[in-house]
C-alpha cells in the first residue's frame, strides 16, 4: 500500500487505517481462517452478496506463503461459510432458473 501510494500520490498508510481497513467495517481479510469466514458472513448479512472474489497480493509474500493461504481459504474458510449459509446455488439465490 506505500508503494502504491507513492506511485499514485496518496499518503502513507498508518496505523490506524490499517486496523480500520482489517476491522469489521473495513474491506481487508486479514486473520485466521475463522477470522476470514467470519468477516464473509459478516459482509453476506449486510449486503447479502452471492459471490466472494478474493485478490491475493503476491508481491512481497513468498510463493511457499502464498499458496498456503489458497490451500487454507479452499480446505478452512470456504466449508466454514458454507456451512453456515448451505449449499444453495448462486443461480436459485439469483432467482434464475437452469433448464435442462
Amino acid at each position: 500500500m506505500k508503494t502504491v501510494g507513492e506511485q499514485r500520490g496518496f499518503s502513507p498508510p498508518t496505523r490506524d487505517s490499517y486496523d480500520r481497513d482489517t476491522g469489521p467495517q473495513g474491506g481487508l481479510l486479514v486473520g485466521s481462517p475463522e477470522e476470514i469466514a467470519e468477516r464473509i458472513l459478516l459482509m453476506h448479512e449486510h449486503w447479502g452478496h452471492v459471490r466472494q472474489y478474493i485478490h491475493m497480493d503476491m508481491g512481497a509474500v513468498p510463493q511457499r506463503e502464498l499458496l498456503h493461504a489458497i490451500e487454507l481459504f479452499g480446505t478452512q474458510v470456504r466449508p466454514i461459510v458454507q456451512s453456515e449459509l448451505g449449499g444453495t446455488s448462486v443461480d436459485a439465490l439469483m432467482g434464475r432458473s437452469i433448464s435442462a
